[in-house]
């Protein structure tokens, strides 16, 4: 058998840079691309028209952005697969035995081919953080490595499809594969643990775990973060080095020259495996038991008379939302407790520590450090500091935050307060909340949603909280279909009878002018026992 004829030297590379160039435009144009950029674009901002991503954590921010890099890296693995058996399918294998440039330079050229997808990837990302960066309520710094995880997916994607094109010429196999591969990595984001066993870092995305605040975990501040992001770019690039190197050993390329990528890419795999393998997946326990001890060591205090705030590193833009809540909550009072000093300080529960990492029936959450904050608070000129979550902007941390400094306004009790409220004092609480401001409202209403139509205002992700009874809810409700300035006279003339705790809720609608709710049966739970939850005896 006649060996082809060799190009001179050089041309090989331009060869295969003008087929990869032709390859490359031919991927972007394929309908599966266009189709799957037109829809994650708009899932990609989509969540911009959401209040909350105003108020983006944006090193948490980064890491959502993932699962968009796994989508789009299912759509290039087929189409790429499809590039590389384009010749078996058109019955075209022959020809191609007669073309100077040998079979692992196409390789390559298909490989080449996959750059300006990922490319596109890595512009898609860098424009959604880049539109959350430029809102005036995002805080912290995103990581480049976490953004780079989607782009890199993307990479090894399309490098797995061509692989897949030399193993196997049906057109079948790809698609398939995709499903599963995007379906198991899809499942094991949707069952990671909220706290407890750190995540399986040998998937290509990882995803933070956790969601909405009532169901998640807030964001750890940024200095606390300990994710090896970097490590797993590392560890996928190597995995892509690993795939493409493994495609041109099946193309006859230079066996020596392959070996040597190949252990090259085995080595990084190794080493960038066993150190994201060994990472913590987050901060130490001995540190996040320390800061949820002592927030005060890692914050800045700025004093907004009568409020003092103290946030944590990064989350200082919030402040003023804090104190737009706070102030709309002090308006409604008499002109001498306004003006009575406040504090609000950033908290976080740490993982595990007041909770169980894996609750087992009967088990007792770790005590909140009380005597500890107090005596920080204390030390620092801010004593009893309401806690503030590290999640903002989604109704619910609002209406927590503006229900616990009407609390504290009445009962000064500080941080950890526990209560379930049946007469006056929750109503008022529950109204002075509620009327804050728009966002505290539709907060009310989503807590109020989410606890079967009791209100609760819970402290961050601490297990306290105040809780406002059935009646209570009612009455609340009714009061804010009223106009505002007209129960906020009778509030301010009514403030001292209002926030007496012998004071029953028949009186409180009494002096605010509108009729008591009626008493009602308590409701059943599934085994037909009357639910208390929240009632007072």
């Amino acid at each position: 058998m006649s060996q082809v004829p060799q190009l001179p030297g050089g041309q090989h590379l331009r060869a295969m840079l003008a087929l990869a160039w032709f390859d490359g435009s031919r991927l972007a144009r394929r309908p599966v691309v266009v189709a799957a950029l037109l829809v994650l674009c708009p899932l990609a901002y989509l969540a911009n028209a959401d209040p909350a991503w105003r108020f983006a954590v944006l090193y948490e921010a980064d890491q959502w952005l993932q699962p968009l890099g796994l989508l789009l890296g299912g759509v290039v693995l087929i189409v790429s697969n499809l590039a590389v058996t384009r010749a078996h399918r058109d019955g075209a294998t022959a020809l191609l035995g007669v073309l100077n440039l040998p079979s692992s330079w196409r390789v390559g050229a298909h490989l080449v081919a996959l750059l300006p997808l990922t490319a596109v990837a890595g512009l898609l990302v860098a424009g959604h953080i880049a539109v959350l960066a430029a809102l005036d309520g995002s805080v912290g710094r995103p990581s480049v490595f976490e953004l780079a995880t989607g782009p890199a997916v993307v990479l090894l994607s399309g490098a797995a499809g061509v692989l897949l094109g030399r193993i196997v010429r049906g057109a079948f196999v790809a698609p398939l594969l995709t499903v599963v591969f995007v379906a198991y990595t899809i499942i094991s984001l949707a069952m990671a643990p909220t706290s407890g066993p750190k995540p399986n870092w040998f998937v290509p995305v990882i995803g933070r775990a956790g969601g909405d605040p009532q169901f998640g975990l807030p964001p750890l501040p940024s200095d606390l973060m300990a994710r090896p992001a970097g490590w797993h770019v590392l560890y996928l690039l190597g995995l892509t080095g690993l795939v493409a190197t493994s495609a041109l050993l099946l193309a006859r390329c230079r066996r020596g020259t392959a070996v040597v990528a190949a252990a090259a890419s085995l080595l990084v795999i190794g080493v960038a495996g066993a150190a994201q393998a060994g990472a913590p997946g987050r901060s130490d326990d001995a540190t996040l038991i320390a800061v949820t001890q002592q927030p005060g060591v890692h914050q800045k205090c700025e004093r907004i008379a009568p409020v003092t705030y103290c946030a944590f590193a990064g989350y200082e833009p919030w402040v003023k939302q804090w104190d737009i809540v706070a102030r709309a909550v002090l308006r409604r009072t008499p002109a001498a407790v306004a003006k009575q000093p406040l504090a609000v300080r950033q908290r976080l529960d740490a993982y595990g520590y007041s909770r169980p990492a894996d609750p087992t029936p009967g088990a007792v959450s770790a005590p909140l450090p009380l005597e500890r904050w107090r005596a920080e608070d204390q030390a620092a000129g801010i004593p009893n500091a309401i806690t503030a979550s590290t999640r903002w902007g989604d109704g619910w941390s609002e209406a927590s935050l503006a229900g616990r400094l009407a609390y504290e306004l009445i009962t000064r009790s500080g941080p950890g307060a526990q209560a379930d409220e049946c007469g006056a004092r929750g109503v008022l609480v529950g109204w002075l909340a509620g009327q804050a401001t728009p966002q505290t409202r539709a907060g009310l209403h989503r807590i109020a949603e989410f606890s079967g139509g009791r209100i609760y205002f819970a402290e961050a992700n601490f297990p306290t909280g105040i809780g406002l009874s059935d009646r209570v809810t009612a009455l609340v409700w009714q009061l804010l279909d009223q106009p505002v300035e007209q129960i906020a006279a009778r509030v301010r003339a009514s403030w001292a009878e209002l926030t007496a705790p012998e004071t029953t809720i028949e009186r409180a609608a009494q002096l605010l002018g509108v009729p008591a709710p009626p008493a009602t049966a308590p409701r059943l739970l599934p085994d037909g026992t009357p639910d208390t939850t929240g009632e007072c005896a």
